[in-house]
């Protein structure tokens, strides 16, 4: 049996040689919950993040718990990553290698290699946990980070340096061109560029050294060193090491997307316009072909709205839709929690009732935690239980509350989604 081990949100899974030549691993009661697993569902595909790249996986009934798998491609970067792996495993005196599935805020897994010699995640493993997945942008501060780590990588040298005025050059170059375009250069941003076009390189220099670079030399990704006559930025010599050719090229297409994805959602439509669209067309949709661009209104659009308010900090909360996994869901949601929330912790949720048109606002208990760990202990029933412990906190919180103008009575709520119904406070 695989040995799987529950850390937090996290899940951590030895590794055996088996394993690493089969791509596959067997599920235990807390790892089918972790993963979702039914066995009634039949393949279900999901998304892995490896060092930031996406990899197709599979939770599978291949037994009563199931099983997940991962392409042959992604099984051979992790070798890669681990290459005496045979050797090692025979006698590992220096503790078990893992692998680290945790869930990102879409639905996908991101999947990191724990090798005890490295205490831990290697530089390169946490660099990519700084970028995030995909076209995610939650970990940078604005699209002044996103750009300046753009351009350090665009300009890099094979001993890791970069010249500090051509990366600000460039930067400069790119701002004044966005604020030429649209009139502004990034309007979340808590601190601009003054005069950006009329700035001097070591006016952008000193904004960069405020700002972008005092995080990038706090988290150890780069310092400042003079060569000669001038400066650079120098990449930290272990990331040098680690981070291949292929790496660099996947980390500058990478960044340049996200700053795409920082104006596309920055420059969304409007949450009131987004919001619409979700209640009037969300019931055409739900039965039809799951892969219809609609879910973008409630993955990207709606989200996106919220966070151009400015209420809800990019580094303290985070938004998420849900439309569906595979399929349109009965009861779509809009979600806004704390980055950082405990189990049991309370959400704000806008929830579409389909059928009747109408759009709630409420306070929402989590419930992932909760079932997953009814799971975990072999419970058939865990989402009847779920549902059930859901109601008893909700009731004995609104005994303690005055609503205001908000309406304490969630029987208006219509639908008959249990779980979220029971968790409306």
């Amino acid at each position: 049996m695989d040995k799987w081990i529950t850390d937090g949100n996290r899940i951590r899974l030895e590794i055996t040689k088996r394993m690493l030549e089969d791509s596959e691993a067997a599920l235990d009661n807390q790892a089918a919950a972790f993963f979702e697993f039914s066995p009634d569902d039949g393949d279900r595909r999901i998304s892995m993040y490896y060092e930031g790249r996406e990899f197709p996986g599979y939770v599978e009934p291949n037994s009563d718990k199931g099983a997940v798998s991962w392409s042959k491609a992604l099984g051979s970067r992790i070798v890669g990553e681990f290459p005496e792996y045979e050797t090692y495993l025979q006698s590992p005196d220096q503790g078990i290698p893992a692998l680290v599935f945790e869930p990102d805020d879409e639905g996908a897994y991101v999947l990191k290699l724990d090798l005890p010699w490295e205490n831990g995640l290697s530089r390169k493993q946490q660099l990519f946990d700084y970028f995030g997945t995909g076209a995610g942008t939650d970990n940078f501060a604005d699209a002044y980070e996103i750009e300046f780590m753009k351009e350090f990588f665009e300009e890099l040298s094979n001993r890791g340096q970069s010249d500090v005025f051509m990366v600000s050059g460039k930067l400069k170059k790119f701002f004044t061109e966005r604020e030429k375009q649209t009139g502004e250069q990034d309007r979340s941003a808590r601190k601009q560029i003054a005069s950006v076009a009329d700035a001097g390189l070591d006016d952008i220099l000193s904004f960069l050294m405020d700002g972008p670079y005092q995080k990038a030399s706090e988290m150890g990704i780069m310092s400042l060193q003079q060569n000669d006559d001038h400066f650079v930025f120098q990449l930290d010599h272990e990331l040098l090491d680690e981070l291949s050719t292929d790496d660099r090229n996947f980390i500058k297409d990478s960044l340049g997307e996200k700053l795409t994805a920082y104006f596309d959602r920055q420059d969304a439509p409007s949450l009131s316009d987004s919001l619409n669209a979700f209640i009037t067309d969300y019931a055409s949709f739900y039965g039809k072909d799951f892969r219809y661009s609609f879910k973008d209104v409630i993955l990207q659009a709606i989200p996106a709205g919220i966070a151009n308010t400015g209420i809800y900090p990019p580094g303290e909360f985070k938004i998420t839709g849900f439309p569906g996994t595979d399929s349109w869901t009965e009861v779509p949601y809009i979600r806004i929690s704390e980055k950082n929330q405990q189990a049991g912790g309370v959400n704000v949720s806008y929830i579409l009732d389909k059928e009747t048109g109408k759009l709630y606002l409420s306070l929402v208990l989590e419930s992932t935690d909760i079932e997953r760990e009814l799971r975990k202990a072999g419970r058939a029933d865990a989402e009847a239980l779920t549902a059930a412990a859901l109601l008893q906190t909700a009731q004995l919180i609104r005994r303690n509350l005055e609503p205001g103008s908000f309406s304490g009575d969630v029987e208006e709520a219509a639908f008959n989604e249990k779980k979220q119904k029971n968790g409306m406070i």
